[in-house]
């Protein structure tokens, strides 16, 4: 398969070069095998953007893909057959870029706090919903994946951000309470 890029009208720009693909069969059930699935079903999109995938499993796979700048995405569902040797060409599908957010997380004293971890939502939840998937759900387990943690001064980047405005961006650090902030980008 391969990986192309669309910008925000919706029009194919070019293909995505060096994104993180995987592969995921529908159905587990054991969600701790679930980064190890992703971490050995891997590739890298070449300069034309095309990825291959070996070792797959048979049966239904839903195939993952993220890129710097670029929201995680859930690509095509593929049928692998259970046949030794078995190729499946899978359709080409697209990334789109997202927003970043730069910050800071402070105290309720106005004090940096280092070492928090950010979080965001990495993929639109609302394309997921009433999809028989979870595979989405496991975009932030794909290879070198890292939600960011704040630095001596408190701040931090975070992104792409998945789904629409206004984000939500939590921070997270033992000792603290879970800290909340909504971002709407400037137009």
């Amino acid at each position: 398969g391969a990986l192309d890029e669309q910008d925000a009208a919706g029009a194919l720009m070019a293909p995505v070069v060096g994104a993180q693909v995987g592969a995921l069969p529908r159905g587990l059930r054991n969600l701790k095998l679930a980064k190890d699935l992703l971490m050995s079903l891997h590739s890298v999109t070449d300069a034309d953007g095309y990825y291959e995938l070996n070792g797959v499993p048979p049966g239904a796979v839903d195939l993952l893909a993220m890129a710097k700048d670029h929201v995680p995405a859930r690509g095509p569902l593929v049928q692998v057959p259970n046949a030794p040797g078995a190729e499946v060409q899978a359709r080409d599908f697209v990334l789109v870029q997202g927003p970043k957010v730069r910050g800071r997380v402070v105290d309720v004293a106005g004090l940096p706090v280092p070492g928090a971890r950010v979080l965001w939502n990495v993929i639109d939840i609302a394309s997921v919903e009433g999809q028989p998937s979870l595979a989405p759900l496991f975009a932030a387990g794909m290879k070198d994946f890292r939600f960011p943690v704040t630095d001596v001064d408190g701040a931090f980047e975070a992104g792409p951000l998945g789904g629409r405005a206004p984000f939500e961006v939590r921070a997270l650090k033992s000792g603290y309470e879970v800290g909340r902030a909504q971002w709407e980008p400037r137009t």
